[in-house]
């Protein structure tokens, strides 16, 4: 069957299907302009790859053991509160444990139950555990040291220098001066080719200027231990060494190599510094160096400058809801992307009705 004005209509849908993927490509080869750690920071695919938590019990859980539950159960959830980047999942051992998690289980079943269980992302051998508490859960999808790192990527760093020390003042002072030093220079004498800082213009960068800073963490402090984990974890030999660590910490909580010692040098921090500000080259995240840390964080707010308050350790974090933000430059998007396409489509219709008018 045929409608009246359906050639018409074929025609200038091949036209304006032809205008739209000209359009696209325009806009991803833009894309590649924006420097690595702009790029990790704005796009969704890019986000923070999940770590699985578990929750291995038998029977009830105490209230401290149901408030860790409720904690871990509000931060898996993408689209309420303050989300973290985790999968969680409870385990009645009482019951037959799910045939997955079996490895899982015998590597921690002689342990004291209830107990949580980390993994990294895309594996299940244990990271982190601790005995379930209300205090534990909080330990685990934050503290202080991330709160900072947040605070600092929303003030517009392109990178935060994450080091944990080495007990040795001597070795710690010089590698905190070789990291400031390089990294500031760094940044006084870079600059942006063009086309980045077009790009950059199009994502509401205010400015082509870029900065870096440090967080220390102390080897002994509680408080960081699942941050210090999840850092010596990137490695497989970095938990036996006792040289100061630093890690590069950009995008949305992505961290790149470790310099430990001597390699903390002033060739190596300013390669560090030249990766995350250089281009895009590879839009993939997997294909890209680096590993996602666990953060309780809204990286919306965060790309849209807001910055998120001091870390407090008694605050709430369950029961909070909050709508999705809205990014600053997103309206402006929203609405350049809908003029284009409607100029689109009526240049496709002009097009037809003209080719109509001739009788092509």
């Amino acid at each position: 069957m045929t409608f009246p004005g359906d050639v018409s209509f074929r025609k200038a849908t091949g036209v304006t299907c032809t205008l739209l993927v000209i359009f696209g490509v325009a806009r991803e080869l833009s894309a590649c302009a924006v420097p690595v750690f702009r790029y990790a920071l704005e796009r969704d695919t890019w986000h923070p790859a999940p770590y699985s938590v578990f929750l291995f019990h038998r029977g009830e859980l105490t209230p401290d053991g149901q408030m860790a539950k409720r904690i871990l159960e509000q931060a898996a959830k993408q689209d309420a509160g303050v989300p973290a980047n985790i999968l969680f999942q409870a385990v009645d051992a009482e019951s037959p444990v799910p045939e997955r998690l079996e490895p899982l289980w015998d590597r921690v079943k002689n342990q004291s139950l209830p107990r949580l269980v980390v993994c990294s992302p895309g594996n299940l051998r244990p990271l982190w555990t601790a005995e379930v508490t209300e205090a534990a859960a909080r330990m685990l999808l934050d503290s202080p040291a991330r709160r900072e790192i947040q605070r600092d990527l929303a003030r517009g760093d392109a990178g935060i220098w994450v080091w944990i020390e080495s007990g040795d003042a001597e070795k710690d002072a010089a590698a905190e001066k070789v990291l400031r030093q390089e990294s500031d220079d760094f940044a006084e004498t870079f600059r942006f080719p063009p086309e980045a800082v077009e790009a950059m213009k199009l994502a509401s960068v205010a400015d082509a200027r870029i900065s870096f800073s440090q967080v220390r963490i102390r080897r002994d402090d509680p408080t960081e231990g699942v941050l210090k984990t999840m850092l010596l974890a990137t490695e497989p030999d970095l938990a036996g060494l006792s040289e100061p660590m630093a890690f590069l910490v950009f995008g949305r909580g992505r961290t790149l190599w470790a310099l430990v010692g001597k390699g903390i040098s002033p060739k190596n921090v300013r390669v560090a510094c030249a990766y995350i500000t250089g281009d895009c080259s590879c839009e993939v995240k997997a294909n890209n160096p680096g590993l996602d840390l666990l953060f309780r964080a809204d990286w919306y707010k965060i790309l849209a400058g807001v910055a998120p308050e001091p870390f407090a350790p008694d605050e709430p974090t369950d029961g909070e809801t909050s709508e999705m933000p809205v990014l600053k430059h997103s309206s402006r998007t929203v609405i350049v992307t809908g003029v284009l396409l409607a100029l689109v489509v009526l240049v496709g219709s002009l097009i037809v009705r003209r080719r109509g008018a001739r009788g092509v």
